[in-house]
């Protein structure tokens, strides 16, 4: 009985992972980029920063329009009086509207580049989320070769039990171990639903649709250390910020004084004349209000504008910064994790098999016990675990190191 429930659930489970793969979604590293770019909502929401940068662009830079006065002073018979009518114009005294534009340019750069960053801070995400799921797909695999060895196990101590070579305790000792494995299983496929959801909504896919990574996890080549990476979309941010807040500076400095008014008027005076008749008296001027930056220098503003400008080097230096040490670590933990992986299996995995297969025959003549051989077993599947871990963290080294390259 047991042994036909241990058979149904590997059965089950091959079928489970036949169907997944017959009805997935095949990504790869290279294509999530793309996948992201086209799919992506928060990558969607965030290029709409470029149409907001470019519309306060289309707005800078643009005189004040003009104004049309008109003035009446009649008497209360309408009669006489003064009636008078001008247009005026602001210029600026300085070349603050070339500096806005210059300024909204800057902004555009801006924008474009943080929407590089944040397509590679969710092409990083995905990417991480796919080691993870490989990592889950080689220790299912690991498991369900544990759980058809622990089959075969409880299927040759139920036979020796039988004829009395063994006990009962032995048996069950074996079928626990079987059934611990097949709730390690379902605490994968938990795990795996999870990761993959997440997935799903990085790369845009509905929650129908099934994740199937053809990239091989296996593989532990270090990154060609000659690359030079390209420019990092989030040190393009800062140094269009300085550059941005160069402009400020600028600006700041031209806005201490006031636009010129410069305008155009003409007046009609009618008085009372002699005897019942009046004259008209018309005339034309010109009006000019110059400035005076008497109380008001924008001392303040270009202070606040020459210290951000300060504070945005400084930014851009401590990220160069990071970034030079976030690669050089990464590399260091990749170094680590490959020889961690090549000590595993030029080592421990092969003297933890021969410790099994001599455990083995010790209890196949009798002379050892079944938790001996269940424990070398277990070594075993301690020592191939681990290698799955450590390739898992040298990946994800990896993707922290083209991550600080910029070039995901």
């Amino acid at each position: 009985m047991y042994q036909w429930f241990i058979r149904i659930f590997l059965i089950s489970s091959f079928l489970s992972l036949t169907l997944h793969a017959q009805s997935s979604r095949v990504v790869s590293f290279d294509h999530v980029g793309k996948l992201i770019r086209q799919q992506n909502p928060d990558l969607a929401a965030a290029r709409l920063l470029i149409e907001e940068a470019e519309g306060r662009k289309l707005q800078a830079g643009r005189w004040a329009n003009p104004e049309f006065e008109v003035s009446l002073e009649p008497d209360t018979r309408l009669r006489k009086g003064k009636y008078e009518a001008g247009i005026s114009q602001k210029f600026p005294l300085t070349s603050r509207l070339l500096i806005e534009k210059n300024l909204s340019k800057a902004n555009i750069s801006i924008a474009k580049a943080e929407v590089l960053a944040e397509e590679l801070r969710l092409r990083e995400e995905a990417q991480s989320l796919m080691i993870d799921l490989l990592a889950w797909r080689e220790e299912c695999h690991l498991l369900l070769a544990r759980a058809d060895a622990a089959k075969d196990l409880v299927e040759m101590l139920d036979s020796l039990n039988q004829s009395g070579e063994v006990s009962s305790l032995d048996l069950l000792e074996a079928k626990l171990e079987a059934t611990a494995l097949h709730s390690e299983l379902r605490i994968l496929e938990s795990q795996e639903t999870k990761v993959s959801g997440k997935l799903k909504i990085l790369l845009g896919m509905s929650p129908q649709d099934r994740i199937q990574i053809s990239s091989d996890f296996s593989e532990i080549r270090l990154p060609d250390l000659g690359s030079s990476g390209g420019k990092h979309p989030e040190l393009q941010v800062t140094k269009y910020q300085v550059e941005a807040a160069t402009h400020r500076v600028e600006l700041e400095k031209a806005q201490r004084y006031d636009d010129l008014e410069v305008g155009i008027f003409t007046a009609i005076e009618r008085e009372e004349g002699s005897g019942k008749s009046y004259e008209n008296e018309s005339m034309i001027g010109l009006r000019l209000q110059w400035p005076w930056p008497l109380w008001n220098q924008n001392e303040g503003a270009m202070i606040e504008a020459q210290a951000k400008k300060k504070r945005k080097e400084q930014e851009t230096h401590a990220l160069q910064r990071r970034l030079n040490l976030e690669k050089e670590s990464a590399l260091t933990q990749m170094k680590e994790w490959k020889g961690m992986i090549e000590e595993i299996d030029q080592s421990l995995i092969p003297l933890s098999l021969e410790q099994t297969s001599l455990t083995q025959k010790t209890f196949q003549a009798g002379e050892g016990s079944i938790q001996s051989m269940l424990r070398s077993r277990e070594k075993i599947a301690k020592f191939q675990l681990r290698r799955i871990q450590c390739l898992r963290e040298f990946h994800l080294s990896r993707l922290r190191y083209q991550s600080a390259l910029g070039n995901l």
